[in-house]
C-alpha cells in the first residue's frame, strides 16, 4: 500500500473549518485484515513483515488494500490477500463487523478504514496469487499455536489492525 497526503478542510463539532493534513490510500481508502485460524490444530497463520516506516520486522495477519478496479468487493480482496500473502484458500469466512459498516478507523489523521475477517480451516493454496513486487522477500509465513499468537499480541509486536482483528475473531469463535 502506498499512502498519499491530502490537505483537507474539515468542519469540526464546534462548527469551525479547520485545515488538516490527512493520509490515505486511494482509491477506496479501505483495506482488509484476515485472521486465518485452524480449529483442528488450534493454530494461526501469522506473517512477519518488514515495516518500512519503523525499519523493523513486525507481526501481522494477511492485509491488503481494496481496489475496486481489481476486485468487485472487500470480501474478494480478503480472499486474494489470503492467497497472496499466506498461501491459503477456502475455509469458512466471517466478516467481523456489520455489512453496512464503513470499516474501523485506522488512526485519527487517516482516511483509511479496515474490514476484519475470520477464516476458519483454510487450506494450502497450491497456486497462490503472486506477491506485489515491493513485498518480495519482505513477508515470511509462520503457522503458530494460538497461545503463541496471543503472546505476540500481548508483547505489543502485532500491527494494531491485526490485533483488533484477532480480538474480534476470538470473540466470534466463543
Amino acid at each position: 500500500r502506498r499512502f498519499q497526503v491530502y490537505e483537507m478542510v474539515v468542519r469540526n463539532p464546534r462548527d469551525q473549518d479547520v485545515s488538516y493534513q490527512l493520509m490515505g490510500h486511494p482509491p477506496s481508502f479501505k483495506y482488509v485484515v484476515v485472521f486465518p485460524f485452524d480449529v483442528r490444530g488450534q493454530t494461526v497463520t501469522l506473517l512477519r513483515q518488514w515495516q518500512q516506516g519503523l525499519n523493523e520486522w513486525w507481526w501481522l495477519f494477511p492485509t491488503g488494500g481494496f481496489n475496486p478496479k481489481k476486485v468487485s468487493n472487500v470480501h474478494q480482496a480478503a480472499v486474494c490477500e489470503l492467497s497472496e500473502e499466506a498461501h491459503l484458500k477456502g475455509g469458512k469466512w466471517t466478516r467481523l463487523i456489520p455489512i453496512d459498516s464503513k470499516g474501523i478507523i485506522e488512526c485519527s489523521f487517516s482516511r483509511n478504514r479496515f474490514i476484519p475477517y475470520l477464516v476458519v480451516n483454510p487450506e494450502e493454496d497450491q497456486q497462490p496469487r503472486p506477491l506485489d513486487a515491493e513485498e518480495e522477500d519482505l513477508i515470511q509465513i509462520h503457522t503458530v499455536s494460538l497461545e503463541l499468537a496471543k503472546h505476540i499480541q500481548k508483547s505489543g509486536r502485532l500491527v494494531p489492525s491485526s490485533s483488533v482483528c484477532m480480538t474480534l475473531s476470538l470473540a466470534s469463535l466463543k
